[in-house]
């Protein structure tokens, strides 16, 4: 809102992350889902020109469609003469923090949907290393 105290659903954006879960709960891949968006001319949210499959799955991870906000800091290592960040939740999440805009059914049937199509073992490998190679 306006003064900055509660949150206003967006119905459009509310209806799209529905159509979003049901698609991938009933089996369609996040990569197909963005072609279809995009052959449908609905435009990404964000800064981007067309919807991807990371884009995707960014709407379909996010817990918070269920109401769910989890803090977190970054955590900086040095592994190896390379630096890693990674982000360490802190305190428990907070599960009323924003308005629900999906069922716990659908939000489950998507996320037993999406588990069952994941590839096991280490995910994409390339890509740069770290600070100590150019």
């Amino acid at each position: 809102s306006e003064d900055r105290t509660t949150f206003i659903v967006d119905e459009d954006r509310k209806n799209l992350v529905i159509r979003i879960l049901e698609e991938l709960a009933s089996g369609i891949g996040r990569d197909k889902i963005a072609r279809r968006l995009n052959a449908e001319k609905i435009p990404p949210w964000g800064h981007g020109r067309e919807w991807h499959g990371g884009t995707v799955q960014k709407v379909t991870d996010t817990e918070a469609v269920i109401g769910r906000f989890q803090a977190h800091r970054i955590e900086k290592t040095i592994v190896d003469g390379r630096m890693r960040r990674r982000r360490v939740p802190v305190g428990e999440p907070d599960d009323g923090y924003f308005p629900r805009i999906v069922s716990d059914d659908l939000w489950l049937r998507a996320r037993r949907s999406s588990e069952v199509r994941a590839r096991s073992g280490p995910g994409n490998a390339g890509g740069r290393r770290g600070t100590v190679f150019s």
